[in-house]
């Protein structure tokens, strides 16, 4: 029973991180003049998670966004790369009830926990999980949410970031729903 469930989990790992490889919505962290670090990112609007259901993992869940460490300096937008001798480490520091957020390596993960996100460059995904089997989920609610910071534990000294507040969602943008329209109506036409 342990082995299929350790086999579930890495596949529902293997899969999220697949499709969080495809995407361009990671937060993008680098540091400020005044070496503080910072997270480059839409925060206006809700990040959506995909349907889930596998693994004892059910809901909607996805590996997207990651964290990647900025390319180059933008110094017109007062945001610059890391050094070498940066150990940046994600922190969680809260979360809505029923959502979910595990690390890279599947490990669920509570207000205070953190995990590595690497030195000077890097490109790392954590998991997140709208939770519908989690007693306290409101099947009404729209918007789930996850606060977190930066900090770093090398040797640059970068102060910490700020918190960040991320929404996701379980709703697709209307544009996705569209786009889903014709390939839901061919299907039903085919059932008949």
């Amino acid at each position: 029973m342990r082995t299929r469930m350790m086999t579930s989990l890495l596949t529902v790992a293997a899969l999220a991180f697949g499709a969080a490889a495809q995407h361009d919505d990671d937060f993008v962290v680098g540091v400020n003049g005044l070496g503080t670090l910072m997270v480059e990112a839409d925060l206006d609007e809700a990040f959506y998670l995909p349907p889930f259901d596998s693994g004892g993992v059910v809901g909607w869940f996805g590996g997207d966004p990651g964290f990647a460490s900025l390319e180059e300096d933008e110094p017109d937008e007062d945001f610059y790369m890391l050094a070498g001798g940066a150990d940046v480490w994600f922190v969680l520091v809260a979360v809505d009830p029923a959502f979910k957020v595990y690390d890279p390596f599947f490990s669920l993960m509570s207000p205070g926990d953190s995990f590595a996100l690497g030195g000077h460059e890097f490109d790392v995904h954590p998991f997140w999980h709208i939770d519908s089997d989690d007693a306290a989920f409101d099947p009404f609610q729209t918007e789930w949410h996850a606060t977190f910071r930066l900090i770093d534990m090398g040797t640059t000294g970068y102060g910490a970031s700020e918190a960040y507040r991320v929404a996701f969602t379980n709703v697709p943008a209307p544009g996705a729903v569209a786009l889903l329209a014709p390939a839901v109506a061919a299907a039903l036409r085919r059932r008949r």
